[in-house]
């Protein structure tokens, strides 16, 4: 059975012996986590862009229709 100790770097979540950072705190799983995040915030930001081009359109034909504009 290994022994546990706490990750040195966030100091939260318990690690073996052996390993140097837990899973969150692991460099190479930073890079993985961030750019994830990033293309789900575009994603996001890009639907809400776009849904807000729709209602603008919509409500410039509704004052041209009501204004004669």
């Amino acid at each position: 059975m290994c022994n546990l100790k706490k990750c040195p770097i966030c100091e939260l979540n318990y690690i073996a012996d052996d390993q140097e950072c837990c899973e969150v705190c692991n460099p190479k799983n930073n890079d993985k986590l961030i750019s994830t995040y990033e293309e789900m915030y575009e994603s996001k930001r890009q639907e809400k862009f776009d849904e807000y081009k729709k209602r603008r359109k919509s409500m410039q034909e509704f004052y041209s229709i009501r204004y004669g504009r």
